[in-house]
């Protein structure tokens, strides 16, 4: 059996952005496709939930989220789906509205699931799929 090519695997201290309790932040394939773990609206800097607000808290999401791409030379525009978890199918209109603001005109794929419960009480949680340049 050949041997499996080896993950690059970034944890907390190497994206800056902690973890809500799993250590993985960001693995990447030899093929330059990486795999996000889930982040949720809070500040980097204080833990903290950014606002109770689920646009401000989508906002802030997504930052992470191309946060834990920039020690892999990735940013935004590098992300082809986003995996999201919302508490509330009411607040749908304001993740969107925040998503279209983040991205622009060619946001990625994704896949919007509602669920009772989030870390921290956090609205929403965002994991994500880059393919990264060479």
């Amino acid at each position: 059996m050949p041997e499996k090519p080896q993950l690059q695997v970034l944890q907390d201290d190497d994206v800056g952005v902690e973890s809500t309790g799993y250590r993985s932040q960001v693995m990447v394939t030899p093929e330059n496709v990486a795999f996000l773990a889930g982040q949720v609206g809070s500040d980097p800097e204080t833990k903290e939930l950014v606002s109770p607000s689920m646009y401000e808290q989508t906002l802030q999401c997504l930052s992470n989220v191309e946060q834990l791409l920039e020690p892999v030379d990735g940013d935004r525009h590098d992300l082809v789906q986003l995996h999201v978890y919302i508490t509330d199918k009411d607040l749908y209109p304001e993740f969107n509205e925040a998503t279209e603001e983040f991205f622009g005109e060619n946001p990625p794929t994704r896949s919007v699931v509602g669920t009772p419960f989030l870390a921290g009480d956090a609205l929403v949680e965002i994991s994500a799929i880059a393919y990264l340049d060479e």
